[in-house]
């Protein structure tokens, strides 16, 4: 089963999929710190001039300006869109052209069908995780070269993190903490979209299908959520259950039972299939 993991991993992470992927989500986040500190640039003027007698020196700091937490860029907006997409494409449609090409059989005579599902599994699930989690990783250090690092404080409205929103308190006390588990949130939840179209691949035979599937999903909650919170705001304020709203961060409370929640369902659901993955029929 090591044979066949690092086979698969190296399949993963060195083919130009993989590199497509990073090259489109450094792509989205390239385009979000061009735009804020381009924005920065305009308004360092009025916030020098002001800054004796108002407190503005917090309109631009490094925990308002990279992309999770600033509200302004089209970039932002196209990472958060595409997570489940570009989380896919470095590997997760892989065993569907596997199976289309009549490579399975070849691998199976060597390796037990359990064991090379579940592997697979693993390399998807890395590879999405990573596609999502290291461009936020280096936009956040891009950002800390061009802007100061202060403590947020929670009275200025800059931030967009709620009292009583989930980790809120390290957000407004340790917020390096606060980027860290939250960049561990944003790849998890890559790894778990790539896991999700690679499970879809069992039982759909169309890639654009297995592709679309997911992001649809992505896109629903989050309707779903805002006809919910139309009619009783204080569900959504309170634990927002759609993953487009609390990946993004867009002011609803995030909740961290329900983001594990989810995480946990769809690690249950993955798992039974692969489980049941040894009656699998290969044509």
């Amino acid at each position: 089963m090591k044979n066949i993991l690092k086979i698969e991993l190296k399949k993963a992470f060195s083919g130009p999929s993989f590199k497509t992927a990073m090259l489109i989500s450094c792509f989205f986040c390239l385009i979000s710190i061009l735009y804020e500190y381009g924005l920065y640039q305009y308004q360092k003027p009025y916030i020098e001039y002001w800054a004796d007698k108002y407190p503005v020196s917090q309109v631009f700091t490094l925990y308002s300006s990279w992309i999770l937490i600033e509200q302004n860029s089209i970039g932002r907006t196209l990472f958060f869109f595409w997570i489940p997409v570009v989380a896919s494409i470095p590997f997760a449609t892989s065993f569907y052209v596997e199976e289309k090409k009549r490579q399975l059989r070849m691998v199976l005579v060597r390796a037990k069908r359990r064991d090379y599902f579940v592997t697979k599994y693993f390399a998807v699930f890395l590879a999405g995780a990573s596609v999502i989690a290291i461009p936020l990783a280096l936009d956040f250090m891009v950002s800390a070269a061009l802007y100061h690092a202060e403590v947020p404080i929670v009275i200025f409205p800059y931030f967009g993190v709620m009292s009583g929103e989930m980790w809120s308190e390290i957000f407004y006390s340790k917020p390096l903490l606060y980027v860290i588990g939250y960049i561990g949130i944003e790849g998890i939840y890559g790894g778990l979209f790539a896991g999700t179209t690679y499970i879809l691949s069992f039982f759909i035979k169309r890639r654009i299908a297995v592709l679309g599937i997911p992001l649809f999903l992505y896109l629903f909650t989050d309707i779903v959520r805002k006809y919910v919170s139309y009619w009783n705001p204080s569900i959504t304020l309170n634990s927002d259950f759609s993953p487009y709203g609390f990946l993004r961060r867009q002011g609803y409370g995030s909740n961290g039972w329900v983001i594990l929640g989810i995480a946990a369902g769809l690690l249950l659901i993955h798992f039974i299939v692969l489980y049941r993955s040894e009656k699998y029929e290969i044509y």
